[in-house]
């Protein structure tokens, strides 16, 4: 009985301490991190750390003396710190708020710190329990505290839902592809890919046309790198193309037409427009919105120790523009038209890989398909396919299937 009585004291205890509430705190005693920004500093050995946050406000007056209603205002600082952790501290010497990183939506690299390597930077980001591995990750063309002054989104809502909702639509056309934290890291780590992340950059609005390089034949649009579109108005802050690395250093930057052909050989392209000449009035234009017919197919071997690939990238479109009038609906029309866009999307993913091979940098992941061809992990590593990818015989083919004429099932001639 005295031991019953013991054990019952002894569980009501451990029932009221581990049901308490010391470390809770209320949303308003909050400053919710949103955003945070990392460039190389001008000072030797120490970075200049970001943080947009936002900070709960009480606007207008209640009823009876009370309060009014709770809002969020955006705010941004900018510390020179040897860390991250310690750029924390000092966040928290300025604000009576309680600065919390759980909310954390989106980590901006800057471009000078990226070309320095940023493996120092990841891997404290992977530890530490406040930062989820959904964070998107980006790297600034410039600086990431001049991404941040120059943001201005203009529409309602909160800063969290911007750059969640931004980093979402990569899927309309697969110009800017996104990376989550968890991704990037573990590509860091793994000898079988590289890492990748998507690039922003302010444009300087000027309209003036900067393409990067010479189009493809056939290829009627032309492919930038990110901040220079020709535009003017919105917003100037654009996410568009792709840092690559090699190791945990960038090396290089693609355009949105290289992006694109990225995600066709990874699988995740979903869908965009392609503006391609008319093979039968080559003075005309197609559009044509494409999407992914199915995952890419690899045919893997090793000859003579050299890795062979042959890459199979399957696509369907729906034609959206003919306005040639001619009749590509009829059948040996239609085959023309999807030959001709087999090839000028062959000519795009020929042209990616023979850039990072290049740049010595697998963004794609052909690695991953040479696993099943040893044993054990040993043999694998021993391989070493990092040395083994920039000489690799790596062929593509594109299939390519029309599968609708948008709402006109023929097209009549003119009279």
């Amino acid at each position: 009985m005295q031991c019953r009585v013991i054990a019952a004291f002894l569980l009501g205890i451990c029932v009221i301490v581990c049901g308490g509430c010391n470390a809770a705190r209320e949303p308003d005693e909050l400053a919710y991190v949103v955003a945070i920004g990392i460039d190389k500093s001008a000072k030797e050995g120490l970075i200049d750390v970001t943080y947009v946050g936002a900070l709960p406000v009480t606007v207008g007056e209640g009823g009876g003396g009370g309060g009014g209603d709770q809002t969020k205002m955006t705010t941004e600082v900018t510390f020179t710190a040897p860390s991250l952790a310690e750029s924390r501290n000092f966040l928290n010497s300025i604000t009576y708020f309680y600065p919390t990183l759980t909310h954390v939506k989106i980590l901006v690299i800057g471009e000078e710190l990226a070309k320095q390597g940023i493996g120092d930077i990841i891997g404290p980001l992977t530890r530490f329990r406040e930062y989820r591995g959904t964070n998107y990750i980006v790297v600034a063309k410039g600086t990431a505290k001049s991404f941040f002054k120059n943001n201005k989104p203009g529409v309602p809502g909160s800063a969290s839902r911007y750059f969640e909702t931004m980093m979402e639509t990569s899927s309309e056309t697969s110009y800017f592809l996104r990376t989550t934290l968890h991704d990037f890291y573990l590509r860091l780590k793994d000898a079988d890919g590289t890492s990748y992340a998507t690039m922003v950059a302010v444009n300087p609005q000027t309209m003036e046309n900067l393409p990067a390089k010479t189009k493809a034949p056939g290829e009627k649009s032309e492919e930038y790198y990110v901040g220079d579109i020709p535009r003017s108005g919105s917003n100037p802050v654009e996410f568009f193309g792709t840092a690559i690395f090699s190791g945990e250093k960038m090396v290089a930057m693609l355009t949105n037409t290289e992006t694109r052909s990225l995600a066709m050989l990874t699988g995740d392209f979903k869908r965009s427009y392609i503006t391609v000449e008319d093979p039968l009035a080559p003075k005309h234009r197609i559009n044509v919105n494409l999407r992914q017919g199915q995952k890419p197919d690899f045919v893997t071997s090793i000859v003579d120790g050299k890795p062979v690939v042959q890459a199979t990238v399957f696509l369907e479109g729906e034609v959206t523009s003919l306005p040639s009038g001619i009749n590509y609906e009829q059948a040996e029309y239609k085959e023309l038209l999807e030959e001709s866009l087999s090839q000028i999307t062959k000519q795009e993913l020929t042209l990616l890989v023979a850039r990072i091979q290049e740049k010595d940098t697998d963004i794609v992941g052909f690695g991953y398909h040479f696993r099943s061809k040893f044993k054990k992990l040993e043999e694998w590593e021993e391989y070493a396919w990092p040395e083994k990818f920039p000489q690799a015989d790596i062929m593509v083919e594109v299939k390519c299937k029309l599968r609708r004429t948008g709402l006109m099932w023929r097209t009549t001639p003119r009279r």
